[in-house]
């Protein structure tokens, strides 16, 4: 019984979702740049749903929350946060920094 719980769990967990967005005409272009730009610089397609999904991931990984939003200004901020924080791991440390205290 309990195999059967788990699976139906893991399951629920892989089932994919539509969601249907709204987006005007320079967020879709945007969109279709970056897709162009991923197949003509390495031949890899990316799809929306790729990019959207990957942005989510991302977003959960580093632990973003909506607490304290108020706006979509301080949402902006809080993924910016989070995109810096992604990028200075990716990184390493900073080179022109002393790590050696």
């Amino acid at each position: 019984m309990e195999n059967k719980k788990a699976h139906a769990v893991a399951d629920q967990k892989e089932r994919k979702h539509r969601i249907i967005t709204m987006l005007n005409r320079q967020e879709v272009d945007f969109l279709d740049t970056l897709e162009k730009d991923a197949f003509f610089t390495s031949g890899f397609r990316l799809t929306y749903n790729d990019i959207l999904r990957t942005l989510v991931d991302l977003a959960m990984e580093q632990g973003l929350s909506a607490e304290k939003v108020n706006s979509l200004k301080k949402l902006k901020a809080k993924m910016l946060n989070v995109m810096r924080q992604e990028l200075k791991a990716e990184s390493g440390p900073d080179p022109g920094i002393n790590n050696s205290s």
